[in-house]
């Protein structure tokens, strides 16, 4: 997790805690805007900026970039359910097209993994899908219309759902639908006992309107999607392995932990 503007809390498994500043892991991170962190089960530890990746070992030593992401934003990274030392993430990248890139094992250069998309991808998640896996990722793409009365284009973001069942050489996407203005949508969990549920959060940059989370029992399709709450700051969801739900109100007046069974 970042905490702040200088430092990432690391653990071992638990064992023990510390903090580590970031020009441990480059002399000049701080102020390069870090985008995502992810612990792998090996003890190995990737943080993701605007524009490169760097990576340590099993002992959180020895970050080293990622030369071959240069130039990409990461926005996400999920490890494999079943070969954990596999590791995946997602580019969001204004310009150009975007997708999933893999590292097959630690120390081993990131490749890309099936097609490019031209859109703004912003998670990703793997999950076991019958003896194989399935990617889900959330993206952003703007939309140009025709301006009204011989008046100028304009762009309006509109928000996916996409998986894929096969190394995302292909892709199946669902629009979400109407957004709320000044509000952004993102995948935020994906439910282990179920590959076919997940859970969206629509989050609003716009003060005291609350964050919504829905989810759909069809891996996003229109019209499946089923309110479960609202909080007033969103701050996380997972599910655990048996499938409970968990998410978080990280705001100042209404901090809370929610559970939920079963959806």
């Amino acid at each position: 997790a970042s905490t702040g503007n200088d430092r990432i809390i690391l653990c071992d498994r638990g064992a023990s805690f510390g903090m580590s500043c970031y020009p441990a892991i480059s002399a000049d991170l701080m102020g390069r805007s870090l985008q995502s962190f992810k612990i792998a089960t090996d003890g190995s530890q990737c943080a993701g900026t605007i524009n490169q990746t760097f990576c340590s070992n099993a002992d959180g030593c020895g970050w080293k970039e990622a030369t071959e992401l240069n130039g990409q934003w990461v926005a996400d990274f999920a490890e494999d359910p079943i070969d954990k030392k596999v590791l995946y993430l997602a580019t969001g990248t204004a310009e150009g097209e975007n997708g999933i890139y893999v590292r097959e094992a630690p120390g081993v250069a990131w490749k890309p993994l099936g097609t490019l998309l031209p859109a703004w991808f912003s998670r990703v998640f793997v999950v076991k899908n019958g003896t194989g896996k399935r990617i889900y990722v959330s993206s952003q793409e703007n939309m140009v219309t025709a301006g009204v009365d011989g008046g100028p284009p304009t762009q309006e973001p509109k928000y996916f759902v996409r998986y894929s069942d096969d190394n995302a050489v292909t892709w199946t996407s669902h629009a979400y639908g109407q957004v709320p203005e000044r509000s952004n949508l993102r995948l935020v969990a994906v439910d282990p006992t179920n590959p076919d549920r997940i859970v969206v959060a629509i989050i609003r940059s716009v003060e005291l309107m609350t964050d919504d989370l829905y989810y759909s029992d069809k891996r996003g399709e229109p019209g499946s999607y089923v309110k479960i709450g609202a909080v007033t700051a969103f701050s996380g969801a997972t599910f655990t392995p048996e499938g409970v739900l968990w998410y978080g109100d990280n705001d100042q007046m209404t901090p809370g932990l929610y559970k939920v069974a079963k959806l």
